[in-house]
């Protein structure tokens, strides 16, 4: 192989990488965007093409749950909200609409783990407040419920 053919190698290769790197995050973008348009067929599309492209991120499990609540898929909405949770503990959103799921399926104890880690970075979240006082509630703790209610009126 002559100096010029391993050039030109060299250069196609690193412009294929720069190509992919572009690429990258195309798919979510775009399923955020069917999803923001209520086109849920697409939206599913290119988010599933999304996890596919990097199983590492939360932000396209987050939408997968969002899509499946859409759908009334509730046991799937679980599950994608839990696997954007453990991939970003941080994601208040994810972690809030995983204790609402949760909640729903009569998980007390791990919804309420879930508002609890909420409520101690943000202890003002009026929709954290208002789901432990669910909670509270549903443990027949309703004078406790109420002083949450009434902390945060």
């Amino acid at each position: 192989m002559n100096k010029f053919s391993s050039t030109f190698l060299l250069i196609a290769l690193c412009f294929n990488i720069a190509c992919e790197e572009q690429r990258k995050g195309l798919f979510l973008e775009r399923g955020i965007a069917f999803y923001d348009q209520k086109k849920y067929k697409e939206s599913e599309l290119e988010i599933k093409s999304a996890i596919q492209e990097d199983p590492s991120l939360s932000e396209p499990y987050f939408y997968m749950a969002l899509l499946n609540e859409k759908a009334k898929k509730y046991k799937a909405m679980r599950a994608n909200l839990q696997e954007a949770v453990k991939l970003d503990p941080e994601n208040i959103k994810a972690k809030l609409k995983l204790s609402k799921v949760l909640l729903l399926f009569n998980d007390i104890e791990n919804a309420l783990k879930e508002v609890d880690s909420i409520l101690l970075k943000t202890p003002e979240d009026l929709d954290a407040l208002a789901v432990k006082s669910s909670i509270l509630i549903r443990q027949k703790k309703e004078d406790e419920a109420l002083t949450k209610d009434s902390n945060f009126l």
